[in-house]
């Protein structure tokens, strides 16, 4: 309940005209998908709920995947 009044406060905000305003909703939007995205990789979900995106997800890792400077090959 809360959060749909924040969300329609938010969409408000971001038809203002200052450059600041729409920084800091920006900003909101941010914190907002974080702290879902959080919630979503500590809750307790059977493994076979990500079968579905698996073939989509595991390219999209593999290409992003970043290693140190230091990293040795195998």
């Amino acid at each position: 309940m809360y959060m749909d009044t924040y969300m329609q406060v938010l969409f408000v905000l971001a038809n203002d005209q200052s450059s600041k305003v729409w920084k800091l909703v920006c900003s909101a939007f941010v914190q907002l998908i974080e702290v879902r995205a959080s919630a979503y990789c500590e809750a307790p979900l059977p493994p076979e709920n990500l079968r579905v995106f698996l073939p989509r997800l595991i390219p999209v890792l593999l290409s992003n995947m970043a290693y140190a400077d230091d990293h040795e090959s195998l």
